[in-house]
């Protein structure tokens, strides 16, 4: 029962560092895309106008 219980908690454990690895990297995820949708639309500007 106990290896187990270790083994569970390990899993929860990788679980919480991708979580927070994952809140960390978000507001570069979401700037980035910003950014892409930004340069995007500036380019279908350009080639259209």
């Amino acid at each position: 029962m106990n290896g187990q219980e270790t083994e569970m908690s390990k899993e929860m454990k990788k679980k919480v560092n991708v979580g927070a690895k994952v809140e960390m990297i978000a507001p570069f995820i979401s700037l980035a895309a910003t950014a892409i949708i930004a340069i995007r639309t500036y380019f279908q500007g350009f080639a259209l106008g």
